[in-house]
């Protein structure tokens, strides 16, 4: 974390947003227009754009960028930039697009707006960020990119649980509905999706796999309670990776049909959102079909005795002084 001058409350929400603040938070807090001229002279405060200004210290980040242009256009980051947020296979943090209303009317920041009202159906957060959800990321991709360039997206982001099928056909089939009544944007990238889907069987039909299915009734049969397709999130609310089972005592299964991903970049992005899952106090089992087709009792076993075992770690920890 980076250096922070004691000034009040201003510090902290700096330090909270990546060092940014705009000028009517500043206002917020108490700062008319000659105390904040008073600290742009002084150099406490930088002006980043036309209305938001960068604390001194703060080191330069593609999330600050992010959060700097949001503040800005009063808008939400969306298509490569929402993509690369969230982590999606093949996009880079650099560029910095949003959809808003607002036009850039400056020179000297490379920043994409996408003209529209941001649909709060489809808006999520990360790290702070206001950002579209993942399924309305897909969704506009699709609109943009080639047909099989976005089918490795799509399905690296389905494999890695970033969006379930049932999140991604509901949000296909509503912005769909809307274009009826003319209320909303994303038609050309939900019809793109409707059709991949459609090619592979209907749009309508179980999300689940096969294997997953078998997971479940593998799972059930040993009396656990779990809860299927289960969004783990940090404490400020921001998505941190949706798992196939939640179990009791913060236990969770994963279905590991496959081996999915042969390149470095996409082992490590998976081996982060272990890390994540991880850090907010779970424990993960995989299962594999080789698992369910050759040792299905020993695995219930392994994963009984993991809840067990977790309930009993818990236990002790709540009866230490």
């Amino acid at each position: 974390m980076w250096a922070m001058v004691p000034l009040e409350p201003v510090a902290a929400l700096a330090q909270a947003q990546f060092g940014v603040l705009s000028a009517s938070q500043l206002a917020g807090l108490g700062l008319d227009d000659s105390a904040v001229r008073r600290r742009v002279t002084s150099g406490l405060l930088k002006r980043s754009l036309p209305t938001v200004f960068v604390f001194a210290g703060a080191p330069p980040s593609w999330r600050q960028d992010l959060k700097a242009a949001s503040l800005w256009g009063e808008a939400v980051v969306s298509h490569e930039a929402a993509a690369a947020l969230h982590g999606l296979a093949g996009f880079p943090e650099r560029p910095v697009v949003l959809t808003g209303l607002r036009q850039p009317q400056f020179k000297g920041a490379a920043i994409t707006v996408h003209r529209g009202v941001p649909d709060r159906r489809f808006v999520t957060t990360v790290d702070g960020i206001p950002v579209t959800n993942v399924a309305r990321t897909l969704i506009d991709l699709a609109a943009t990119m080639g047909r099989s360039d976005f089918e490795e997206v799509m399905d690296d982001a389905r494999r890695r649980h970033l969006v379930s099928d049932g999140h991604l056909r509901w949000a296909v089939q509503t912005l769909l509905a809307d274009e009826l009544g003319k209320r909303t944007s994303g038609k050309r990238g939900a019809q793109v999706i409707k059709e991949i889907f459609a090619g592979r069987g209907p749009l309508d039909g179980p999300s689940a796999s096969a294997f997953q299915k078998d997971v479940r009734v593998l799972l059930l049969s040993g009396g656990l309670r779990i809860i299927e397709e289960h969004e783990i999130r940090d404490r400020k609310g921001d998505f941190i990776a949706r798992v196939d089972f939640e179990l009791e005592a913060n236990v969770v299964v994963e279905a590991q049909s496959r081996k999915y991903h042969s390149s470095w970049d996409a082992q490590t992005r998976d081996m982060r959102r272990h890390n994540k899952v991880t850090r907010r106090g779970k424990l993960v089992i995989y299962i594999t079909p080789t698992d369910i087709a050759e040792r299905p009792r020993e695995v219930l076993a392994e994963v009984v005795e993991t809840v067990a075992m977790a309930k009993a770690l818990r236990g002790t920890a709540a009866t230490r002084p």
